[in-house]
């Protein structure tokens, strides 16, 4: 039985709704956190708005979607404090029982959200978003996180939480004072002009992100593409993933044979055209809709090409460890 005492130094968080942490935080939308293992208790480990935090899913014991345990490593930041940012990051401000009416009007969504009843979009800080996606151009997963605990090292913006090395995104400035020539060196490859042009624009105040939220879809995603290196599917990443257009419907190739799988009857579409189809099938629920058929084609190409037992099976269930009981 745990402790007693170790209990009360979170804060706690009820749910309403499932909620998918494996899903949500480590498969694609964010690339800083650190997955239990088998010594960490089911503990999630990662930077929210500049703070170490850890979360866990807790078990109810009976029907219910359980609770998050939340702590910070701050001392100066109060585990309420903190579990107050874990509730914005992780959207549970939003209505999910709306949403997941809404989208099960649609036969196809309404199965797959059985297979995925916890998915959750993230409300990540913008800065911290953008720079993770320029970074994520044309890498796969592990060499992303690499990127980042990379970029962390050379800004000096690492350290250590409940023994876990922890990576936050450098301000603007620090990234560009770093230059194009280091972020190469450290390797960022062609995304390093990139990067460093958009560190440059958002440190001089050429583009306030944060002024985004307020503005139309179609407004805000034109910003974005004033960037170099940011297209459209990368610019629909920042807006459904941290500035609030949930309307927004990012076509990578996951969700472009997804969508011609089950939608289109196998007929090749654009992906230009199939995110206008998403935006207006799904509406401002598009970005829900988007990461629900993101993971469900990872899922079947997974099946595909690993037998049961296999090491990629094998991760994903150690990633999708129990819940605490």
């Amino acid at each position: 039985m745990r402790n007693d005492r170790a209990r009360a130094k979170v804060a706690r968080i009820e749910l309403s709704s499932p909620l998918d942490l494996p899903a949500s935080l480590d498969e694609g939308q964010a690339f800083g956190w650190t997955a239990p293992d088998g010594e960490a208790d089911g503990w999630w480990i990662g930077t929210i708005y500049g703070h170490a935090v850890r979360i866990r899913h807790v078990n109810s014991g009976d029907e219910g979607a359980g609770f998050l345990e939340v702590s910070a490593h701050d001392p100066d930041l109060s585990n309420g404090t903190a579990a107050e940012m874990v509730t914005r990051y992780l959207r549970l401000d939003d209505d999910h029982s709306r949403i997941k009416n809404a989208l099960s009007t649609d036969a196809v969504l309404k199965e797959i959200m059985g297979r995925w009843p916890g998915l959750t979009i993230l409300r990540q800080e913008p800065w911290e978003c953008l720079a993770s996606f320029i970074i994520s151009a044309q890498c796969h997963l592990p060499r992303i996180k690499r990127n980042m605990q990379n970029l962390a090292e050379a800004c000096e913006v690492n350290g250590t939480a409940w023994g876990q090395t922890v990576y936050r995104v450098p301000e603007p400035a620090m990234v560009a004072r770093l230059g194009e020539h280091n972020l190469r060196r450290i390797g960022l490859g062609f995304r390093a002009p990139f990067l460093a042009s958009a560190a440059i624009c958002i440190a001089e105040g050429k583009v306030k992100l944060d002024e985004l939220r307020s503005l139309p879809y179609e407004d805000a995603k034109s910003t974005l593409l004033t960037f170099k290196g940011i297209g459209p599917k990368i610019a629909d990443c920042i807006l459904a993933f941290s500035l609030d257009h949930t309307e927004a419907f990012a076509v990578d190739r996951w969700v472009s044979r997804a969508v011609t799988r089950l939608f289109l009857d196998g007929k090749k579409t654009s992906e230009d055209k199939i995110a206008a189809w998403g935006r207006e099938r799904f509406g401002s629920y598009a970005a829900y809709a988007q990461q629900l058929l993101f993971q469900e084609e990872r899922e079947v190409a997974m099946r595909k090409r690993a037998l049961p037992g296999s090491v990629m099976i094998r991760q994903r269930r150690q990633n999708r460890a129990p819940s605490i009981a």
